[in-house]
């Protein structure tokens, strides 16, 4: 009852919704409790955001590929907390609930002719302009009312990390927000720059970089397989971030990587110092 629901009213239940009021009462007392702390001196914020269909579950499956905008329509929560807050933006959410049903069933059975390089002109297009406003206004309201509150939380001595995706169209680990408005109450931005190729770990980061403010931005890299097989593929990696403008580095992560793997992190480092 505290996850997020989708069009269809199913649950979705490795997804906290963000607009349910018990949710919000467990982030901030978690974030209380670890400010009390004086060894912690960083907070990050994982999944803050709405977390959408992609993160299912183990051996999870579907038939169809999803472009952008339909995976963003099936992922957008409409539990009772959620549709108050559109309602209070100028949604009918009712009405919006049932024309994601209704595009999402054409979606499935083919019967889609949208333009799928530019998901928010989709969006746009299946929701009405005033409808898809209002969605969107209420998704960021819910996410950074609930981020202020935390950041008032945190001690003068610790930073306050907001994991985010490069436009409020994103679901997942990263929170999809409107960065301008994010960075407000937050000390720092971190991006997930998963890839292999450094030329899209420098695009991934950059995407954040040109948002950011004065807020700095921190790149994570993943030191395990499958995305680094060695010391020369982790170092490009790191080059390729701070050379996109990241002024830190996190690895994914200690718990999982070899040992020999802390010497190439050593080694990457040093590459950018």
């Amino acid at each position: 009852d505290c996850t997020i629901h989708n069009a269809f009213g199913e649950a979705y239940p490795f997804g906290l919704c963000p607009s349910n009021p018990r949710v919000r009462r467990y982030a901030v007392g978690l974030v209380r409790s670890l400010a009390e702390y004086e060894g912690i001196k960083s907070i990050e914020l994982e999944s803050l955001g709405f977390m959408g269909l992609d993160h299912s579950g183990h051996h999870s499956k579907a038939g169809i590929e999803l472009d952008a905008a339909h995976r963003f329509l099936l992922s957008l929560c409409f539990c009772t907390h959620c549709q108050e807050r559109m309602q209070a933006n100028g949604v009918d959410a009712e009405k919006a609930a049932s024309t994601v049903q209704e595009e999402m069933r054409a979606y499935f059975a083919g019967r889609y002719s949208g333009n799928p390089s530019d998901p928010a002109e989709t969006l746009e297009e299946v929701l009405g302009t005033d409808t898809w406003e209002g969605i969107a206004a209420a998704r960021d309201e819910s996410v950074l009312t609930l981020l202020e509150e935390l950041y008032w939380l945190v001690r003068d001595r610790q930073r306050l990390t907001l994991y985010v995706g490069p436009t409020p169209l994103t679901t997942g680990a990263a929170a999809g927000v409107t960065l301008s408005l994010a960075r407000q109450w937050c000390d720092a931005l971190m991006v997930q720059a998963f890839a292999r190729d450094p030329a899209q770990v420098h695009e991934r980061v950059s995407e954040i970089c040109v948002r950011r403010g004065a807020t700095p931005v921190l790149a994570g890299v993943q030191a395990t397989w499958p995305m680094v097989l060695d010391r020369v593929e982790l170092r490009g990696q790191v080059e390729a971030a701070v050379s996109a403008g990241a002024e830190g580095i996190h690895f994914y992560h200690y718990g999982l990587m070899p040992l020999g793997h802390l010497e190439w992190i050593s080694d990457a480092l040093r590459g950018v110092e």
